[in-house]
């Protein structure tokens, strides 16, 4: 008997968010990849629930500040979300509910000034950033027959 499991429903691969726009690994715009291509999240309902989460997925302990529009470097690209309704308890940004934009020349007051971005704590800079290596990302699975 064979058992074939889709991983996707399971987990969602790291590399998929990172921040941008800072010499700092642990602080920057998030950004997400969606359809192949990075892009950011409009500031709108961006706060520390959102913050949090991002953070935690990134490898750190939590958001120290959640930052709007021009703190940190201005990107250029798309703007996939515009809005990200969080609990603060998921375990991936991908599991909040996401609003996406679909059209970036009809989005009312959002733009790369608008921005959400995040300073996660670091004490070592140790986390996940854009230079993640994906070699080092290991899964292990156990199978207990019933």
């Amino acid at each position: 008997m064979s058992l074939v499991i889709n991983l996707s429903q399971f987990f969602i691969p790291m590399f998929l968010v990172r921040l941008v726009g800072s010499p700092l690994a642990h602080a920057g715009f998030v950004q997400i990849r969606h359809y192949g291509r990075w892009g950011s999240f409009c500031d709108w309902s961006w706060g520390l629930t959102q913050g949090h989460v991002v953070c935690r997925e990134l490898g750190y302990r939590r958001a120290l500040f959640t930052t709007f529009g021009e703190l940190f470097e201005q990107q250029s690209g798309y703007l996939w979300v515009e809005e990200a309704q969080c609990t603060g308890n998921e375990s991936s940004i991908f599991h909040c509910d996401l609003t996406y934009i679909r059209d970036n020349d009809e989005v009312w007051g959002c733009d790369h000034n608008h921005e959400g971005g995040v300073i996660c704590e670091s004490s070592t800079e140790h986390g996940l950033n854009s230079t993640y290596n994906q070699q080092q990302m290991q899964i292990t699975f156990f199978i207990h027959e019933v």
